[in-house]
């Protein structure tokens, strides 16, 4: 913006927030643009009170608060105001006509102080620099001060009043010399060297997300128009929480829209559930570490002054285990102080986030599957069609397009993860295969979903599993190495490799183990353990002492192979 030939701009201390460079500059503009001669005093204290702006010409003085918030704010001229956080609960948000009221007053007690000015009042009024969320109910104001959005309030400004100022435009540059401000060209008011290295973090930091997730992303195959509908979802509201089972694509879903949404300068924070050490405050700092070499605090106070809705996005709510109760609170906690929106991944509703809508992730088309098994080239034709046709996720069908070729038609979803996970291995299949069962055995014991590398190297050299092998697992993309920890690629991955073990553990105690099925230890991959036993007796044993019925008829109708099958009917038959 050019400097500002009709008028003079005052700074208390350099502007930081972009909302309040926003109306300064648009105020600057509107001033210019009318050819009014005008004294703008913007971030100064006076009389005791922080004052955004104010703004004086030969037919008016207002005083303007201005507001910003990226979720829903309510609030009456009289009481506290408060704003929704992503929990679905209103917080306690300063009432801002009463703020305003409040720095009009200071400011006629230091007009009259400096010189007489009769029973003259300036103009009050809370301006926001971007229309509240939608779902906010906040007062329109009245004489004393009134409340409008940044376009309301610039539809009539500058308007005089009846009764004009008492001050010369003179008297205001000597006010703003007594108050020690320093005069500032239009450019350096809304741009000044911290707003400009401000921009820069911010760019970089976009930039590198985008990048960073945007290459999983990309291979998110997807129905038409769930983009759109996705991001719509998060940015309306506190955000949204994506609903599906496992395989359904959520993780790549929510890769793509932080990509997406970094793309559109929107600052995000992307956390995987199963890399939370407890602390949020150590994620954060990890999480910028991996992506800039900002300081964490530098870049945190740049998303802070920013305009841009800020995101905090957390994949796979379900692998938080035993933590995921106090992980939540700090979660709700870490979004207010950012004022951010967040965006969850989960096979199921969410505990105390009653703030985020649901966007369920729907069963795939025939049409979607075949895109996703045909991808990189694939043809798929014969048993491995057939085989498509039943399975209901997207990773599914990405393993069909794998390996279903070698498969029979009424192949296992636990036969279809087994020989996926030795294709991918290669020359390292079985004691690759082999190893990444005793990995998972052990995690599922923990109920944990990542382990220390260097405890991982233990495992494997007790389980007498060369580290060739391991390294062949990490390059097939079956383990992901993150700040030192290793963990499935997929959790489905995860349960089809535990499922092989804890059959074992069926066979030992079957009636026991079939009554702990429907537990939330095992219930996620109940299915994968009944398709593991072979043994027809343990088998039976097991199933006669399951209780989840849909467990029953999944085996009764042979989706978990042919001994589960012919004892889910045995079993009917003689319960019947």
């Amino acid at each position: 913006m050019p400097d500002a030939p009709f008028g003079a701009i005052y700074l208390g201390a350099p502007i930081e927030l972009a909302s309040e460079r926003k109306v300064v500059a648009a105020l600057a503009k509107r001033l210019e643009q009318n050819q009014t001669p005008y004294v703008l005093i913007a971030n100064a204290q006076i009389g005791g009170r922080q004052i955004d702006c104010l703004v004086a010409s030969a037919s008016s003085v207002t005083l303007i608060e201005v507001k910003a918030s990226r979720t829903p704010v309510r609030g009456e001229l009289n009481g506290a105001w408060a704003r929704r956080d992503a929990g679905g609960s209103w917080r306690p948000y300063g009432n801002a006509y009463q703020q305003a009221v409040g720095a009009k007053n200071a400011l006629r007690d230091a007009m009259s102080a400096m010189a007489p000015i009769g029973d003259y009042y300036p103009d009050g009024s809370v301006v926001f620099a971007s229309p509240p969320p939608a779902g906010s109910e906040v007062t329109a104001g009245d004489f004393k001060a009134r409340v409008a959005t940044l376009s309301d309030f610039l539809a009539d400004f500058p308007a005089g009043k009846a009764k004009r100022p008492p001050w010369t435009l003179e008297q205001w540059h000597a006010f703003a010399a007594s108050l020690s401000l320093t005069a500032v060209s239009s450019e350096e008011a809304v741009g000044g060297d911290q707003v400009r290295r401000d921009l820069e973090r911010l760019r970089l930091y976009n930039a590198a997300v985008a990048e960073e997730y945007g290459r999983a992303g990309d291979r998110w195959l997807h129905e038409e128009g769930v983009p759109d509908a996705l991001e719509h979802a998060a940015l309306n509201g506190g955000g949204c929480v994506i609903v599906g089972p496992s395989g359904c694509g959520k993780t790549l879903m929510a890769k793509a829209l932080a990509n997406r949404l970094a793309g559109a300068g929107c600052p995000v924070l992307f956390f995987s559930a199963k890399d939370f050490a407890g602390e949020w405050a150590k994620a954060v700092r990890r999480e910028i570490g991996l992506l800039t070499d900002d300081a964490p605090t530098e870049l945190l106070r740049a998303v802070a002054n920013g305009e841009d809705p800020v995101f905090l996005i957390v994949d796979g709510i379900n692998e938080l285990g035993g933590s995921e109760a106090l992980a939540l609170q700090g979660l709700r906690a870490l979004a207010r102080r950012l004022d951010a929106k967040v965006v969850l991944t989960s096979q199921g509703p969410v505990a105390g986030f009653d703030g985020l809508s649901t966007f369920e992730v729907t069963r795939p088309s025939a049409g979607l599957k075949q895109r996703i098994a045909e991808r990189d080239g694939r043809r798929i034709s014969g048993n491995a069609a057939d085989l498509l046709k039943a399975v209901g996720s997207g990773f599914e069908a990405e393993m069909v397009g794998d390996v279903g070729s070698s498969l029979a038609g009424e192949a296992t979803r636990l036969a279809l993860i087994d020989q996926y996970v030795r294709a991918r291995l290669g020359d390292y299949a079985r004691a690759g295969a082999f190893g990444l069962r005793r990995f998972a055995v052990t995690l599922h014991g923990e109920v944990a979903f990542s382990m220390a590398e260097a405890r991982f190297d233990e495992l494997m050299r007790h389980e007498t599993v060369g580290f060739d092998a391991c390294d062949g697992m990490l390059a097939a993309g079956l383990l992901v190495r993150r700040v030192g920890r290793l963990s499935f690629s997929h959790e489905m991955i995860l349960n089809g490799c535990a499922a092989f073990g804890l059959a074992n553990a069926a066979a030992d105690d079957p009636e026991a183990f079939g009554a702990r099925l429907s537990t939330p230890l095992l219930a996620p991959l109940a299915s994968e353990i009944v398709t593991a036993i072979e043994n027809s007796d343990a088998s039976l044993r097991v199933l006669e002492s399951a209780t989840s019925s849909d467990l029953i008829a999944a085996a009764a109708a042979g989706s978990l192979g042919r001994v589960a099958a012919s004892n889910a009917r045995n079993a009917a038959r003689q319960s019947g």
